[in-house]
């Protein structure tokens, strides 16, 4: 008898999930005590998946209140869970207000207290009716059972084939002595096989609708960044309709990290480092609702590699910001820059642009300036006529006071413009080996355009500084030999 019980039980749920929230008629819909429920209700079902399971819950322990109602009153045992039945009823009509102020946890917990309440009034009914053999209780419920899922099919189905099967056995349940289960347990086989045929049917429909909803509302909690609302989602194991929530969650998230990622991609495009730094909350919001969801065990694996990739570009993207903060023209090159070798990138012709920038930067000219420089002070020094003193290198010979002052002068510009040469040819040549070595990838993301356009930004900026000051101190070091020999 208990295994009766459970799958009575079971079937009332799995109809009032599939009416309730394919928003057919419910089986009691017609009761005073329905309209009586429902009556003063102004939510109506919704996008938010939270309400819908919800009013679910209502529909359900409404149904179920009338249905152990129903028997305990057919039993004669409507006394022993009178007061079990009322406390059932007041939680559910607590839940529907609750559910009208759309506090839809509140009615969750409410309506499923009262349907733990009708459970429970429904095991004392069969149990006392059964010890006192007042009636043969189990036919009333197989023909109860039968009619029930018969009802259902007709409700439900779209094959009119069905429909016409299911009604001919309506009609044969009414003829039949149900007190007795005479041809009743033969009725009640064929009504549950047109009712699996049924609903096999409807779980995919009500799957399919269940999906779109969470996904769209998951899509409104993340853009605004409502994360109860995206855990409430996560939250909603509903058995065998889950895998269509995990589904809808995995898309929406996908759905919005692709969106991030295009409108990403069109600021990279168009060089906009601001519009680019400006995406970091976007970001944010989107590596929370991930965070979330990865704790209710919802795969997000891509939407997770899309967002990373988008932090990262913004993070460098702030980077570079913050040290050319307040350098117009250097930001403006920049941004320059970055349409290039976005542009290049996606035409194939990277390699081309890069190289050019390569040999604009005229490194080697630089080094052999340098090595000149460097040769012609040691020979100088090899002849004595400079030397290192001191910490500095200075004039060794004997020279007029007339032109002492002009020689030093061209030996303080030598050695400076040498010094400065070498440290922006330093930072010139971290740049170009910075330059070339992400050039060199097979494939560049978002991050990668952006720090070789930067690169290149730094090429553009020191290697011709490096060049100039290499050419100021070739000069200066002319002047100075020059002077030299005219002292002798």
């Amino acid at each position: 008898m208990g295994q009766v019980r459970l799958v009575v039980l079971t079937l009332i749920i799995g109809v009032a999930v599939a009416l309730g929230v394919l928003t057919l008629h419910a089986a009691a819909s017609s009761s005073s005590l329905s309209n009586t429920i429902y009556g003063n209700s102004t939510v109506p079902l919704s996008q938010n998946a939270t309400c819908t399971a919800a009013r679910v819950h209502v529909e359900l322990s409404l149904l179920l209140y009338q249905r152990v109602r129903l028997v305990a009153n057919a039993v004669g045992e409507s006394t022993l869970v009178n007061g079990t039945l009322d406390s059932a009823l007041n939680l559910t009509i607590t839940a529907n207000e609750s559910l009208s102020r759309g506090q839809c946890l509140d009615v969750l917990h409410e309506a499923i207290g009262a349907i733990q309440l009708e459970a429970e009034a429904w095991s004392m009914v069969m149990s006392n009716a059964t010890r006192a053999s007042k009636v043969n209780y189990t036919c009333i419920n197989l023909a109860s059972l039968a009619e029930a899922r018969l009802n259902t099919v007709i409700r439900l189905t779209t094959n009119s084939t069905i429909r016409s099967e299911a009604e001919t056995l309506l009609a044969e349940l009414a003829r039949l002595n149900s007190t007795s289960c005479t041809g009743v347990e033969g009725v009640l086989g064929n009504a549950t096989v047109l009712l699996n045929e049924t609903l096999s049917g409807l779980r995919g429909r009500l799957g399919n609708w269940l999906e779109g909803k969470v996904e769209a509302a998951a899509l409104v909690y993340v853009s605004v960044g409502e994360y109860r609302g995206i855990g409430e989602l996560a939250s909603l194991n509903l058995t065998e309709y889950w895998q269509y929530i995990v589904k809808a969650l995995e898309s929406a998230m996908v759905k919005y990290a692709e969106e991030l990622n295009e409108t990403l991609t069109r600021l990279l495009a168009s060089g906009n480092l601001t519009g680019l730094i400006s995406s970091y909350a976007t970001v944010n919001r989107l590596s929370t609702a991930l965070t979330i969801l990865s704790s209710h065990e919802v795969k997000v694996g891509e939407a997770w590699g899309i967002c990373l990739n988008a932090a990262s570009l913004i993070n460098e993207t702030a980077s570079i910001y913050g040290e050319l903060k307040g350098n117009t023209t250097g930001l403006s090159l920049l941004e320059t820059l970055i349409r290039e070798v976005y542009l290049s990138y996606v035409n194939g012709s990277l390699s081309t642009t890069v190289n050019q920038y390569f040999e604009l930067a005229k490194v080697n000219e630089t080094v052999k300036l340098l090595r000149d420089v460097n040769e012609t002070m040691s020979k100088l020094a090899a002849m004595g006529y400079l030397k290192w003193s001191r910490g500095a290198t200075i004039v060794a010979i004997p020279i007029p006071n007339s032109m002492r002052g002009l020689i030093e002068r061209y030996l303080n510009l030598t050695l400076g413009n040498l010094t400065l040469s070498m440290a922006n040819l330093g930072l010139c040549n971290n740049a170009y080996n910075a330059g070339r070595g992400i050039a060199a990838l097979k494939a560049l993301n978002a991050t990668s355009i952006v720090k070789l356009a930067y690169s290149l930004y730094l090429i553009r900026t020191y290697c011709p500084m490096a060049l100039q000051y290499a050419q100021w101190a070739a000069g200066d070091l002319g002047n100075l030999s020059r002077l030299i020999n005219a002292t002798q």
